[in-house]
């Protein structure tokens, strides 16, 4: 049998150990109890070996949410102090009940073993629409699990007035690679681990290794991005995704402890120009036409460098990534050009004769 397969076959054992147990055992029962530990035993295997694997078996549980309980027994015989219990009513969430405002919630509904959580209808209806417009985003990790969660929410939401609308359509530039990676380091964020990868720092047009303690995900104009702590250079730091190669997470490597991130930083800064991205800065110079202008204007984008007849304006801009920055330009067609430098200027034009061709390929006008 497999080794990963062994494990499992052990913890499974392990939990239903405890749960059928109305009391706390000791580690020499636990151990005389499940066969993964016995056989080992009966085969004269080093107890400390056995040791160590029943902590890694006891920490990885804890890891996975299982409330795992140990309780001193300074009575005990020496080296058998702890005892390990597992109730089966803490495996199950607070029951949901959703409420309306002003109305009573009972201590707990019939039959319930756990207290029951309050969800105004309000705050349900938001979550709803999230999942929503997440479930049907194939371009986004986790749309199965969001489906899940859409399904159950929308249960006791179920009304006739009950509609939701069609999901905003998110198209991701990156590749099947890269948002392979996303699930990955998104697990890695989830369990606290650290995570090793190559990166091409297109300011030094470089490819270094980097080990990072993984922060948070961002998805900025249609880009995924990851912020993290960089333990070699001990400073907050922002990856693109699609940049990283030969990524691995150190699935043993001591976790960290939890911190309260405050993301305000990242998500209201423009992708071009992200907190914690080491790239160099390059100023660049933007005409804008009117009404173009009038918009930059009123949604403070640049800063107004000149004002010209009919309304047209040249605002500078301060730009760390020129990718995010061209493709946001080019949104707005001929309402805008660069006028400096001209190495910027030659990259939008090349990137609107690539978006033309493409349009080209397809039948269409160009």
């Amino acid at each position: 049998m497999p080794a990963a397969i062994r494990k499992v076959h052990r913890q499974l054992d392990l939990i239903a150990l405890l749960v059928s147990r109305h009391y706390p055992l000791t580690r020499a029962q636990i151990w005389d109890e499940v066969e993964g530990y016995r056989t080992r035993l009966q085969d004269n295997d080093d107890p400390e070996s056995v040791r160590r694997m029943f902590e890694r078996d006891k920490k990885e549980l804890i890891e996975l949410g299982f409330p795992l309980k140990v309780d001193e027994d300074p009575l005990g015989e020496p080296g058998e102090q702890h005892r390990y219990r597992l109730s089966h009513r803490d495996f199950y969430l607070p029951y949901l009940r959703l409420i309306r405002e002003g109305a009573a919630l009972d201590a707990r509904p019939k039959n319930s073993t756990t207290p029951p959580a309050a969800l105004p209808a309000e705050d349900a209806w938001r979550v709803a629409e999230a999942l929503h417009a997440y479930r049907l985003n194939p371009a986004l990790p986790r749309a199965e699990a969001a489906e899940s969660a859409f399904r159950k929410l929308t249960f006791d939401l179920a009304s006739p007035e009950l509609e939701f609308g069609s999901a905003p359509i998110i198209l991701s530039s990156d590749d099947d690679e890269a948002r392979e990676r996303v699930e990955r380091l998104s697990e890695a964020i989830r369990r606290r681990r650290r995570a090793r990868f190559d990166y091409h720092s297109m300011g030094r047009d470089a490819i270094a290794g980097r080990r990072v303690e993984p922060w948070a995900l961002l998805f900025k104009f249609n880009r995924w991005y990851l912020v993290a702590r960089d333990l070699d250079r001990e400073a907050r730091r922002t990856f693109r995704i699609s940049r990283m190669s030969a990524l691995e997470i150190e699935p043993d490597a001591d976790t960290w402890a939890p911190f309260d991130l405050d993301l305000s930083e990242w998500t209201t800064a423009d992708a071009w120009n992200l907190p914690g991205d080491d790239t160099g800065e390059t100023t660049v110079d933007v005409r804008m036409t009117f009404p173009r202008s009038f918009w930059a204007d009123r949604n403070e984008r640049g800063t107004l460098v000149e004002t010209r007849d009919g309304g047209t304006t040249v605002r500078r801009f301060t730009v760390r990534s020129m990718d995010p920055f061209l493709r946001w330009l080019l949104s707005f067609g001929r309402e805008v050009e660069v006028e400096a430098p001209a190495g910027v200027a030659t990259a939008l034009g090349e990137l609107r004769a690539r978006v033309a061709d493409l349009h080209r390929d397809r039948g269409g006008a160009a």
